[in-house]
């Protein structure tokens, strides 16, 4: 690219303007509180999916709330940030990228670490797809709106899942991430019940694909 921006030879230019009211307009249907001064922020990437080798992003407000059924539940904070070139093909040597949406304007909206259960996650995301649908100046369908979901159970690890499209989904999904990490804290309870520690593990890897292809199970 002979991009000087791209390039890294000069500072970002002004935000897109209706990308930034349509972040004010969001801001103030949800109460949250726009910020003094607007900082534009890198975000290293190193999957090629951004020519620049970063992503830039901004904070616009922070706090704020969504309603949802008989309840309000928090936002952290509301961010404009631009979107990356999607990955459209693969082999061993070479990702090819298409860069038709590269540097479309995103509205990022981060919930508070309270939704309780799967119901109450999707739920709030499709609040959140309502109330954006309402300013009039949001795209809709499928690949225009994606979650990152952090989901976590007491004892297991924070799993962040990301590129949720369709939001009907989401509850599956949490439903399942659940599932899964039940399953490796039962499995390690097993573990520790026969007097193995994490001394005793090998990092032996096996490939049960075919095994599990030839299972029987409910579908």
């Amino acid at each position: 690219t002979s991009c000087l921006v791209e390039m890294d030879e000069e500072p970002p230019g002004p935000l897109d303007e209706e990308a930034l009211d349509t972040c004010l307009i969001f801001a103030l249907m949800t109460g949250s509180r726009p910020v003094d001064e607007i900082q534009v922020m890198r975000k290293i990437v190193v999957d090629g999916s951004n020519t620049t080798g970063f992503q830039r992003t901004c904070v616009v407000s922070i706090g704020g709330s969504i309603e949802s059924g008989d309840r309000a539940y928090g936002l952290e904070q509301i961010c404009l940030e631009e979107d990356a070139a999607r990955k459209i093909d693969e082999d061993d040597e070479t990702i090819r990228y298409r860069i038709d949406r590269l540097g479309i304007p995103l509205i990022e909206v981060s919930t508070t670490p309270e939704l309780h259960s799967p119901k109450e996650a999707e739920e709030v995301a499709l609040a959140i797809g309502r109330l954006l649908r309402a300013t009039g100046r949001v795209r809709r369908g499928l690949g225009t709106i994606r979650q990152d979901l952090n989901s976590s159970i007491e004892g297991g690890a924070q799993i962040e899942i990301k590129g949720l499209q369709e939001l009907e989904l989401i509850s599956k999904v949490v439903e399942y991430e659940a599932q899964r990490q039940l399953s490796l804290l039962s499995i390690a309870s097993e573990l520790r019940s026969r007097g193995l520690s994490p001394s005793d593990l090998k990092e032996e890897f096996f490939d049960l694909t075919e095994l599990f292809a030839s299972m029987n199970h409910p579908t």
